[in-house]
Order: C-alpha cells, then structure tokens, then sequence
C-alpha cells in the first residue's frame, strides 16, 4: 500500500504544470523571506521605540532643571520646596546621562542652596565689609545661575537629538 501512495504522489506531482510546480519551490523561501523582513521591521520598530523613551525619560529631567532655573530668575532665589522638586526631577539622571551632566546637574543644586543661604544669611546681617562680600558672593551665584539658562541646552543636546 505504501508503494501506491508513493506512486500516487509522484504522478501527481508530475501531472502539475510546471509553472505550479516552480510555485510550490518558491512559496518556502519566500514565506521565509517575508519572515525575515517583519523580524527585521519589528526590530527596527522596538530601536526607535526605545530611544523615544529614552528621550522623554532624559526630557524630564531637562525640564526639571530648566523650571529651578526659571523660578530662581523670576524670584531671585529658590523655595525649599522648588529644590525637592527638582532633586527628585533629576535623580535619573544617573542612569540616564553622562557623568558630566551628572555633576553639572548637582552644580546647579549647590549653587541654588547656596543663594539661599546667601539670602537668608545678609537679612540677619547688620551693615559692614562682610555683608557688602556676602552681598558679591550672592550676585554671583545668581549671575551663574542666570547664565546657566543658555549652558543648559547645550549641555543636554548630544541627550536628546532624535536620530531617525
């Protein structure tokens, strides 16, 4: 019985024309070829999925340090509150960046308490050489702050250029 079936096939088989017979030999190696381009697109898909992620995530961090900078312009110094806000705005960056954007961040936050305390320390403080220095200190931390505002897009730029 094996040998009709086996017989069967193979007439069968060449009974087909010849351009369905070629059809059969190609519909593998195409299927396998259509396989491989969706892989291929659904890798390519995943990449820029991820690096839009990336972005936001980096993004966030930008704009934490871009709203400190900006209400320390518009108030002259920073609340508490703004520099907790911010502190936990950036700590991603540590994941996220480079070690030197990291610093830089952390920069921004020093300078920030320290004009505050500048602030508070020159309202207690009566009249004098050292009131008029502590006065220089906080107009200068302030001035870098201020100047901080056109440093920092170009310090997260390399960060958040979306490649295609």
């Amino acid at each position: 019985m094996p040998d009709v079936r086996n017989w069967l096939r193979a007439y069968a088989v060449m009974a087909m024309p010849h351009w369905v017979q070629w059809l059969q030999a190609l519909s593998v190696p195409t299927i396998a070829t259509v396989g491989v381009f969706l892989v291929w697109q659904q890798a390519r898909i995943a990449r820029a999925k991820v690096r839009h992620d990336l972005f936001d995530r980096r993004f966030a961090v930008f704009e934490a340090a871009r709203t400190l900078l900006a209400r320390v312009m518009a108030k002259g110094n920073a609340t508490a509150e703004d520099v907790n806000r911010y502190s936990l705005g950036v700590i991603d960056a540590q994941f996220l960046l480079s070690r030197e954007v990291q610093d830089y961040l952390f920069e921004i936050r020093r300078r920030v308490i320290a004009l505050g305390t500048f602030g508070k320390a020159l309202q207690e403080m009566p009249a004098g050489i050292e009131k008029e220095t502590l006065a220089r200190r906080e107009a200068e931390e302030l001035a870098w702050l201020a100047a901080q505002i056109d440093v920092l897009p170009e310090k997260f730029r390399p960060f958040l250029t979306l490649r295609a």
